[in-house]
């Protein structure tokens, strides 16, 4: 079932949109995505918290992602800046996350997000 999103729901901090779809592997978020980046007043992230994640619990990267891994975007409160507090000059910023990725973030950047959850049937 597909529901209109409520813009009322996260905490106002500016007049856009910060649109979180929580995923997991296999649950066609690419797809989403990219149907997403279609529309002209979307800012796109991509798992903007994999880096930070992967330096974090000092994970193995496939060698095309070292680089990315080992750059700035591996700093989780520069990411976080980037997100929250820069406009883009878009209404809607949409987020493609991984649950797991943002499990030490601060609740305070929970509340400023409006969530949807994209599930997978298992079969």
């Amino acid at each position: 079932k597909v529901e209109r999103i409520d813009t009322n729901m996260a905490e106002e901090s500016s007049d856009r949109t910060i649109l979180s779809m929580w995923s997991a592997p296999r649950s066609l978020s690419t797809v989403v995505f990219f149907a997403f980046a279609q529309l002209p007043e979307c800012k796109l992230w991509d798992e903007p918290l994999m880096a930070y994640y992967f330096k974090k619990h000092n994970l193995p990267a496939f060698e095309e992602w070292n680089e990315y891994v080992n750059s700035d975007a591996n700093d989780k409160e520069k990411r976080l800046n980037s997100i929250f507090n820069t406009e883009y000059g878009k209404k809607i910023h949409y987020i493609k996350n991984m649950c797991f990725q943002w499990e030490d973030i601060e609740q305070e950047y929970f509340n400023k997000m409006t969530h949807a959850f994209l599930i997978r049937s298992p079969e």
